[in-house]
């Protein structure tokens, strides 16, 4: 992310400003941080993402969005667009604008090199302020690879890998499953790519 120009906004200029922008930008403290592009695979496999939620919600009070819904974690006055959103229940939203939402089931987010520090840390500490979140999911690009942030209780979440293409994910309380080969659909990933085998080399 880099800083776009003007000391320090007030949320409601930064959502003047965003509202009619051509470029995303997160917020956070003051600052406004213009979003950068993604990748082949990142856009294939955040999409393949939404429409397996899609499918398998499509009789539910559920409804996916992706990657252009705006979601704001009050306790920080943070406002990002994370890849996927998944909102089960009644979404609730900052205004009449229908764009920010405040209470995401599921958050996905489809790790870059630029961002995975940011994504698995920072970023993540935003997120679990939102009591409405149950489930977050961290998603390699470079090789098969999903961890699942499953809140247990208040402050306290459960960490889990799955690293096999048959392998299944279960996001329990939402009666929700996909399959690794589902998200991972036309994807081919490339040896040198693999950081495991980068380290084992060095």
């Amino acid at each position: 992310m880099s800083a776009l120009k003007k000391e320090k906004y007030t949320e409601q200029e930064y959502l003047g400003v965003e509202r009619q922008a051509e470029i995303k930008s997160e917020f956070y403290a003051g600052e406004m941080f213009a979003m950068a592009g993604a990748s082949r695979e990142h856009n294939i496999i955040s999409l393949n993402i939404a429409m397996s939620f899609r499918r398998k919600t499509e009789k539910r009070a559920c409804e996916v969005y992706h990657s252009d819904m705006r979601v704001y974690a009050s306790k920080y006055g943070f406002y990002t667009y994370p890849d996927i959103v998944l909102v089960c229940g009644e979404p609730r939203f900052i205004d009449d604008m229908f764009d920010t939402l405040l209470n995401p089931s599921v958050l996905v987010e489809v790790l870059s090199k630029t961002t995975a520090d940011y994504d698995k840390n920072q970023k993540f500490d935003f997120y679990r302020s939102i009591d409405s979140l149950k489930y977050y999911l961290v998603v390699r690009q470079n090789r098969p690879c999903v961890e699942l942030r499953k809140k247990i209780r208040k402050d306290f979440w459960e960490v889990q890998f799955y690293e096999n293409l048959g392998d299944i994910v279960r996001l329990d309380s939402l009666e929700l499953s996909f399959v690794l080969a589902e998200i991972y659909e036309k994807i081919e990933f490339k040896e040198e790519d693999d950081e495991r085998r980068t380290l084992q080399k060095t």
